[in-house]
Formats: C-alpha cells, sequence, structure tokens
C-alpha cells in the first residue's frame, strides 16, 4: 500500500466489503452468463420503524430479484434481517430470497448458483 492511497482504498483493503463466498457466487455467475448487480443499497424500514439502507447481496433488476447470503455474522441478527427483506419486497417490488451457508465450499457454491439461476429463469419464462 503506497502512502498516497485514499483513504477509500486503504479502508477497503483494510475490511473487505464482499465475503469469499460472494465473490465465489458472483464469478460463478458471470461465467454461466448471469450479470447481477451489486453495491445498490435501498431504503427500507428497519424492526424499529426507522428508515435504513440494506444492500442485497445479489440483485436481477429486470427479474426483480434481491438475493443475500447470509453466514455465521448473521445468526443472532435473523429478525432484524428478516424485517429488512420483508420491507424491501414491500416498498420496492423486490422478490427477496436468502441463502444461509456454513463454508465456502464448492458444493456450497453449486448449490446457491443453481438456486439463483432457477429463481431468475423462472421470471424469464
Amino acid at each position: 500500500m503506497k502512502v498516497k492511497d485514499s483513504w477509500a482504498v486503504r479502508k477497503a483493503l483494510m475490511r473487505p466489503h464482499h465475503s469469499r463466498m460472494e465473490l465465489a457466487v458472483r464469478i460463478r455467475l458471470r461465467n454461466l452468463g448471469y450479470a447481477p448487480s451489486m453495491d445498490y443499497s435501498f431504503t427500507v424500514k428497519n424492526w424499529q420503524d426507522c428508515e435504513v439502507k440494506t444492500t442485497p447481496d445479489f440483485v436481477f433488476f429486470r427479474e426483480m430479484w434481491a438475493f443475500y447470503l447470509d453466514g455465521s455474522v448473521h445468526l443472532n441478527k435473523q429478525y432484524k434481517d428478516q424485517v429488512l427483506r420483508k420491507n424491501l419486497a414491500r416498498r420496492h417490488g423486490f422478490k427477496v430470497a436468502t441463502f444461509p451457508y456454513d463454508g465456502n465450499s464448492k458444493s456450497e457454491v453449486d448449490k446457491i448458483c443453481k438456486a439463483i439461476i432457477g429463481l431468475v429463469s423462472e421470471v424469464k419464462t
């Protein structure tokens, strides 16, 4: 890292925004011809009825699908996550799917990609 790097670059290097699983799924989806949007935030109401932002891991705008990959860090936040996702569907009209995972394995990536492609392809037909 150079001293001239901006704070945004240094912060991104210190705390990566995407998990290894998210990156693996994104790469696999792109290799299969699917290009989800990432880093798109929506404003919704949280469990305390306050306006907050939620950022799905993958968004397919044309198909109106938002996908979340939930690793172990989400275990204690399931209720809060559920409220945000329900409000995303209600307020913005997206269908929302959540995929919990334990580890970053090839079989887990394959399973998640197959499920996402199945849901997204369902809309196209």
